[in-house]
């Protein structure tokens, strides 16, 4: 009798342990959101600042091209994160720079475009956080 109490019991704990290990999965990535998102928006940010300053007429396109390395790195690191669906231009912004980073012989219009496609994804992530606050 009591070997088949523990038998149910066991049985019945089977859905609460696959129950437990879903909801602590979404728990870590919320946040590994929560953590990863205000560093990556500070780190475009700045490398934002230091591309403009290279794409201006008297700056280094060598450098503005190194950002754009940069930027792309960020921006791939986004993508799995679990406020990618808030980044809905997230792959066009990344094929754009990918894009102007790997002709080389871009015209200032593509410079720019790559730098205004950057401020909008990080526009986006201020609003994420702002957003993660709520939560």
């Amino acid at each position: 009798m009591l070997s088949e109490i523990g038998s149910w019991a066991s049985i019945a704990s089977l859905p609460i342990t696959i129950w437990v290990l879903v909801e602590t999965h979404r728990i870590k990535a919320h946040f590994a959101a929560r953590a990863r998102i205000p560093e990556i928006r500070a780190a475009l940010a700045a490398t934002s600042l230091s591309y403009l300053s290279n794409i201006k007429p008297n700056g280094d396109i060598n450098a503005a091209y190194e950002d754009l390395a940069k930027i792309i790195a960020l921006l791939k690191s986004l993508q799995n994160k679990p406020a990618k669906k808030n980044l809905s231009t997230l792959n066009g912004t990344i094929s754009k720079i990918s894009h102007v980073c790997s002709a080389r012989l871009t015209s200032q219009s593509d410079l720019w475009g790559a730098y205004t496609s950057t401020i909008e994804i990080t526009t986006s992530l201020e609003q994420i956080e702002r957003d993660m606050t709520w939560k």
